[in-house]
């Protein structure tokens, strides 16, 4: 499941109203491989065809078409400074 927070439905209105979900990147530890989660950004994605779109709280959201979560994920909106940053928030690394 995925959640779109009112903050980021707000925040995305006003930047064009798409973000996309981008698989997370998998990562060599000493003791093997962890995936650091998926990623988020404003647009949508270059290859459409392997994006599904969904309308989640009044916004497009571009979700890959093997997008597979255990958890229960949702959009929310960081600060960095004067900067606002989205994020995915609920995903686990073990």
């Amino acid at each position: 499941m995925l959640r779109v927070s009112d903050d980021v439905r707000d925040y995305v209105k006003n930047k064009g109203g798409v973000v996309t979900i981008s698989h997370g990147c998998d990562a060599g530890m000493c003791c093997g491989r962890i995936n650091l989660g998926p990623t988020v950004r404003l647009g949508k994605p270059d290859n459409l065809e392997d994006f599904n779109e969904y309308l989640l709280n009044g916004i497009s959201v571009f979700v890959p078409l093997n997008f597979i979560s255990p958890y229960s994920l949702k959009i929310v909106l960081g600060k960095l400074l004067w900067f606002n940053t989205l994020h995915i928030e609920g995903w686990k690394l073990v």
